[in-house]
């Protein structure tokens, strides 16, 4: 017995760091890919091509696109349109033809065939609005209220509708949490109506999955740019004004392609 107690001390050590290494072998995959998309968006996890369009082309495009979307009023005309230039390394904001440096935005350095922009010159945002109860039902447009039916990737089916819904999320559109828990992100791959828990991001020539993965490096951005004291929430101003680095469309492509070449290998391997 008194052998029993003096092993006991080492057994409960031993005990403890076996429930330490468990944890840390279950948060590994986890933090890995936060890494492997830390890299990505940084351009550090693909080389760049010289032969690639430089992104300010595809801006010139998107800039010409919502020129046309606005004549056809699809989309609202913006209050404020801004430029993000480079000179001597430092980001320079051009907004109403004021200039001003904005290097306590930017987080890290991008490659020089990349830029920075805000995202909503990039895209089209829409913040959810939910609909009366009585709108609510079996029939209509599928509707979401919040994160209840996010999945690792595409959201996934809820079995409320809406019969006159207020705000649409377009296929192909990004889904953000903007009320607590803010910052998560999923795509929807289908017409879905948002309720005032959900921004839709809908891309204008940018690669739907890079900026998913892009936005996913932003969760902790939202969270404390969030406000409330009932709960967290992040408002529209919040989600025009991130600042988010843009490769060349080629590049966009093969960032989404690594990204998901390593996602698959960590996922083999995490079953072993």
């Amino acid at each position: 017995m008194a052998k029993i107690e003096e092993l006991l001390p080492y057994i409960e050590q031993y005990a403890e760091k076996e429930e330490k290494l468990t944890a840390l072998h279950q948060q590994f995959p986890e933090q890995l890919k936060k890494s492997i998309l830390q890299a990505a968006i940084q351009g550090k996890l693909t080389e760049q091509n010289p032969n690639d369009e430089p992104a300010s082309a595809l801006i010139e495009r998107i800039k010409a696109e919502k020129l046309r979307l606005i004549a056809e009023k699809k989309l609202k005309k913006p209050k404020v349109i801004s430029e993000i230039i480079m000179r001597d390394n430092l980001p320079y904001e051009i907004v109403n033809g004021k200039e001003r440096c904005i290097a306590d935005e930017v987080p890290f350095e991008i490659p020089e065939s990349w830029v920075w922009v805000r995202l909503s010159e990039i895209s089209k945002i829409t913040m959810g609005q939910s609909p009366d109860n009585k709108y609510l039902g079996k029939e209509g447009i599928e509707f979401h209220q919040g994160k209840s039916f996010f999945s690792e990737y595409i959201i996934e089916s809820s079995d409320i509708y809406c019969s006159l819904p207020n705000k649409l999320a377009t296929p192909n559109s990004i889904l953000l949490c903007v009320r607590a828990p803010v910052g998560i992100v999923n795509i929807t791959n289908r017409e879905l109506c948002i309720g005032r828990g959900l921004a839709s991001i809908d891309p204008i020539y940018v690669n739907t999955i890079f900026l998913y993965y892009a936005l996913f490096c932003y969760k902790n951005y939202y969270e404390r740019k969030s406000t409330g004291s009932t709960f967290k929430a992040i408002s529209k101003d919040i989600i025009d004004n991130t600042i988010i680095p843009i490769p060349p469309l080629n590049e966009q492509i093969r960032i989404v392609e690594k990204i998901e070449t390593l996602f698959s290998t960590l996922q083999n391997l995490s079953q072993k």
